[in-house]
């Protein structure tokens, strides 16, 4: 045993870390992919992870940043919004709302560096829709085949705004099956509020089969609205 006290010098033990942080990059909802259609004003959510923990004290060519479009000169600095996750020092992430891009094609960089002074860039691409109207990106419906009931999933680009929603379902004939107006609202990019239980309006079982589902969404806000098909089976 030594009772000699060291000032200064070298941890022995230190680790070699020569790896950045962990990123991943959204808009307005996890069910983002880069490329994918927003409005112009998209909601930008991080997530960073690092086994040493996120660098958010900033100093010279160290801050928490995000670039828009390649323009350097303007970064966007994020080290305000980030939060560490409870419990848990090497995990956080942060949210920051954009306002009124652009019309058209967009690319956005994150650089974030970990406690040991190593960078990490994540870069997603986006697409902000032309005079604000309205566009669904996409229709699923869980599960499907079905048996008894189904969801229908809308990916849209108008999050946190009121919607109009006609769901009409034909057979493969053309008759009509099933129809329903509501006003629903999203949270996200990403609606869940439509919800079949395989029967006609007057409530009588339809038949297995493949069946048409056609839903238009309309905004409240910019009064434009937009139609997509989907096919389904009842099994």
């Amino acid at each position: 045993m030594s009772n000699e006290i060291s000032i200064g010098g070298i941890n022995p033990n230190q680790e070699n870390d020569t790896k950045g942080p962990e990123i991943e990059l959204f808009l307005n909802d996890e069910n983002f992919v880069s490329g994918d259609m927003t409005g112009s004003n998209p909601v930008l959510i991080a997530k960073f992870s690092d086994e040493n923990g996120i660098n958010t004290s900033g100093g010279l060519g160290h801050e928490l940043l995000a670039v828009l479009d390649g323009v350097t000169q303007n970064p966007i600095v994020l080290n305000n919004f980030y939060r560490t996750n409870l419990g848990d020092f090497q995990s956080g992430s942060l949210i920051y709302l954009f306002n009124d891009l652009t019309p058209g094609s967009h690319e956005l960089s994150v650089t974030a560096w970990d406690t040991y002074n190593n960078p990490s860039t994540k870069t997603i691409a986006f697409v902000v829709s032309e005079n604000n109207a309205i566009l669904i990106n996409g229709i699923y419906n869980v599960p499907n085949p079905f048996e008894t009931q189904t969801t229908f999933w809308v990916t849209h680009n108008k999050p946190r705004e009121l919607l109009n929603a006609h769901v009409v379902i034909h057979d493969i004939n053309g008759k009509l099956v099933w129809e329903e107006e509501k006003t629903v609202y999203s949270g996200s990019n990403i609606n869940s509020e439509i919800i079949w239980n395989g029967q006609t309006n007057d409530g009588t079982e339809i038949n297995k089969g493949v069946y048409l589902c056609t839903i238009t969404l309309k905004s409240t806000l910019s009064d434009t609205k937009h139609t997509e098909t989907h096919r389904i089976i009842r099994k």
